[in-house]
């Protein structure tokens, strides 16, 4: 029988399989890492800016409608297509019903019934982006979407919550109110 010679590209394979494996062990420790200065925050992405624009457009009332919130990214945020508005505010869960009337003739005695069909569909709940951060909880009452605002949740909350509401008088700090500011 003959001896197998092993070719250069076999052997250089061997050697690198050898080193990889020997070279973890001839490793030495490093010293540990010092920990770093905290850097400063980072910038928010567009989503989330737009969506604490909106929640702050809202001080200090905390329960707003979906319609109010849909108004305002219509004029001041200057977004209106339908999918970025169910993207940012969401969606309640809704049952549509829709009926429909057919004749039905039957051939062989020449006689119509009215029949009836009624079709059902439901749509589940979806989340928009200001549930997703925490900046808002939608809730349904007497068949209305309302939304429930948690100023807290701002990353600037200190600019927004020591600002007065318009309506405060000298020496009052913000307070929650019912009462609708403006047009």
């Amino acid at each position: 029988m003959a001896k197998k010679t092993s070719s250069p590209k076999q052997t250089t394979l061997d050697n690198h399989i050898l080193n990889s494996i020997v070279q973890p062990l001839r490793h030495t420790p490093q010293q540990p890492l010092e920990k770093k200065p905290r850097q400063p925050r980072r910038k928010l992405s567009v989503i989330r800016e737009r969506c604490e624009c909106l929640i702050r457009m809202q001080w200090p009332e905390r329960v707003v409608t979906y319609e109010k919130l849909r108004l305002d990214m219509l004029t001041k945020l200057n977004l209106a297509d339908r999918i970025t508005l169910l993207k940012y505010l969401g969606r309640a869960s809704a049952t549509r019903s829709s009926k429909m009337m057919q004749l039905v003739r039957y051939m062989k005695t020449g006689t119509t019934v009215p029949k009836e069909h009624v079709f059902t569909t439901k749509t589940d709940r979806k989340k928009g982006y200001l549930e997703i951060y925490g900046y808002a909880q939608m809730e349904t009452e007497n068949g209305k979407n309302n939304f429930r605002i948690f100023y807290e949740n701002l990353t600037d909350k200190q600019t927004v919550l020591q600002e007065k509401p318009p309506n405060a008088t000298k020496g009052e700090g913000p307070k929650e109110t019912t009462e609708k500011v403006g047009p």
